[in-house]
């Protein structure tokens, strides 16, 4: 959830131009995929409201953005992006979850998307959709091992693959995981500590899981990144 409002936060002021639904997008959708929807959203909304600082709401953001779907400026993957936004603002995870894994089908190298379908899984309480997600763009990034953000990526598909209990792909997750963070520590050691978690719990180690996300060796991930 905090994440998700800085998030909001950068891109918020800027999103508020027109012609530019993608930015709307990127500062709503990630707060509607919490586990509150739209009611979250609008309860955050009220408290930037009580601000006084003149922003555009969230929601009305994220509504102009999805009238926008059918613009015939857009590209596919930006068509796809906002058909998902659609479904968030009408509480339809399960939708949402549909369209962005469409979208990874077409667009692998979209992390945004990758992201986004990691958190609508997580809500959903279904890790099905995240782990194919994750199959559909793992060989698009694997050979693309010097691409700006492949650090990071190899870290989110380990978060897919060692997400799905009992038929995942936890071998290859933690070393998916363990390859990102030798790559770059600083950009993909959180998400890739979070990855090897996910993989120790999935293996019985759940202690040394928990150190990863909050004990010492946690906090040395996640403070660079």
């Amino acid at each position: 959830h905090s994440s998700a409002i800085t998030w909001a936060g950068l891109v918020r002021r800027a999103a508020f131009l027109p012609g530019a639904p993608m930015l709307g997008c990127a500062a709503a959708a990630p707060l509607l995929a919490q586990g509150g929807g739209t009611a979250y959203a609008r309860r955050v909304d009220g408290r930037l409201e009580r601000t006084g600082d003149g922003s555009p709401a969230l929601m009305k953001l994220a509504e102009r953005a999805a009238r926008m779907a059918d613009h015939p400026s857009l590209m596919l993957r930006e068509v796809r992006h906002l058909r998902a936004l659609r479904r968030l603002l009408d509480d339809d995870l399960p939708g949402a979850a549909a369209e962005y894994l469409t979208l990874l089908r077409s667009a692998p190298g979209d992390l945004f998307a990758l992201s986004m379908l990691m958190d609508v899984s997580a809500v959903l309480g279904d890790a099905s959709p995240a782990f194919a997600g994750g199959g559909c763009v793992a060989s698009y990034w694997t050979d693309r091992p010097m691409n700006p953000g492949a650090s990071v990526a190899s870290s989110l598909v380990a978060a897919t693959f060692a997400s799905l209990r009992g038929g995942g792909r936890t071998v290859e997750a933690e070393r998916l995981a363990d390859e990102a963070i030798r790559r770059d520590k600083d950009g993909a050691g959180g998400v890739g500590g979070y990855a090897l978690a996910l993989c120790y719990e999935s293996e019985g180690r759940s202690s040394e899981g928990q150190s990863l996300l909050c004990g010492y060796d946690g906090v040395r991930r996640y403070e660079n990144c």
